[in-house]
């Protein structure tokens, strides 16, 4: 890093130890498979680990013969859970070389970072772990919350390839009985993007108006409305731009206003490839699910004019918006598409949570996965 970067760093909090740790992280990440959907360049664990407007989070790095050989990192945000706004955190990026696995690395650098994130405050943990580190989260004392069922969604925005599809299929005699069912349901979700259409085209009805924005400019009531949920990330103007516009990554983000006022937004980007996009965030003031409507109409047609073919997000199964999705057609591709939100339960308010049920709002965006 040269002396003027070190300077400007040094500007914003960032010190020279901490560089080294990111410049570290990017080497190590860059050894293991891509993410199909994020940056993993050095560029984004700066921003990630010491760029936040919560509190500096941290990297963990387990070092041999001057290489990296296993991480995680934490990231504080603030969250309003079982009526309190309480600082947590979610450990992520846990990546152990092949060569060196089976010998407690993955263990011993997370739980570093989990004590390192409980003595800096952080009272509830969390992550969605991957399928790799199911068993090392359960040994660190994560358990999987049970009654937060958070599903991943999924739509074709090109319906008559899958119709003209499919017919071929009846019309050769395959999968006649699955095909005809299919062909139904795609009778059904023709439809429903004709009403979709036609609510948009009478938006003028409406109290609102749609815009792509390029920050949120006015504060914003960091609650979206009156308290609803068990589990809510604090979602105010600093963290929001934090979040999806001082990302390295290119976010698109549309927002419903009513003269001034902010009555909800939708965040969205397209996977490298350019063929998915992927509903990142979401949320309307009192969860008022005709302004939430008009949103996702508004986002498949941004993405399907950018290139997209199909849209996927994450969304918990009783919410409100949930049920939105299922009315436009969006599905559920089966059992291994389930990613159980995992708490630590080392903490007073992490036991709370994993005993007291309650609703949750929990999108892609309040996770490391976007």
């Amino acid at each position: 890093m040269n002396q003027n970067a070190q300077k400007v760093n040094e500007e914003r909090g960032i010190g020279k130890d901490s560089m080294d740790k990111v410049c570290l992280m990017g080497v190590h990440r860059a050894q293991f498979p891509a993410n199909p959907i994020r940056s993993i360049s050095q560029e984004y664990y700066e921003w990630k680990a010491y760029k936040n407007p919560v509190m500096a989070g941290d990297i963990f790095l387990e070092m041999k013969d001057g290489h990296s050989v296993g991480s995680a990192v934490v990231m504080p945000r603030k969250v309003a859970i079982l009526d309190e706004i309480v600082l947590a955190a979610e450990t992520a990026d846990a990546f152990t070389l092949p060569e060196c696995r089976g010998q407690g690395i993955n263990t011993k650098i997370l739980g570093i970072a989990i004590d390192w994130a409980t003595s800096h405050g952080m009272h509830l943990i969390y992550g969605p772990p991957n399928k790799a580190n199911y068993g090392t989260h359960l040994r660190l004392g994560y358990q999987p919350c049970e009654y937060i069922n958070w599903a991943f969604l999924r739509k074709s925005l090109n319906p008559m390839w899958l119709a003209t599809k499919l017919t071929a299929k009846i019309m050769l005699g395959k999968e006649t009985h699955n095909s005809a069912h299919h062909l139904r349901h795609l009778s059904r979700r023709l439809k429903m993007r004709r009403q979709s259409s036609e609510l948009m085209e009478n938006s003028s009805k409406h109290d609102f108006s749609i815009m792509t924005i390029d920050r949120f400019h006015h504060e914003v009531d960091p609650l979206w409305g009156k308290p609803r949920y068990s589990f809510f990330v604090y979602r105010d103007k600093k963290y929001l731009n934090w979040r999806y516009f001082d990302h390295p990554d290119t976010f698109i983000v549309l927002a419903a206003f009513k003269g001034q006022t902010n009555l909800g937004y939708i965040v969205m980007k397209l996977s490298n490839n350019k063929r998915t996009g992927i509903l990142c965030d979401f949320v309307t003031v009192d969860d008022r699910l005709d302004v939430f409507l008009g949103l996702v109409c508004e986002a498949e047609k941004v993405l399907k004019q950018k290139g997209a073919e199909r849209v996927t997000l994450r969304c918990i199964a009783d919410s409100p918006y949930y049920d939105v999705f299922n009315e436009l057609q969006y599905y559920n591709p089966g059992q291994g598409s389930i990613h159980p939100v995992f708490v630590n339960a080392k903490t007073e308010m992490g036991k709370r949570v994993l005993e007291k049920p309650g609703k949750w709002h929990f999108t892609f965006g309040d996770t490391d996965e976007v």
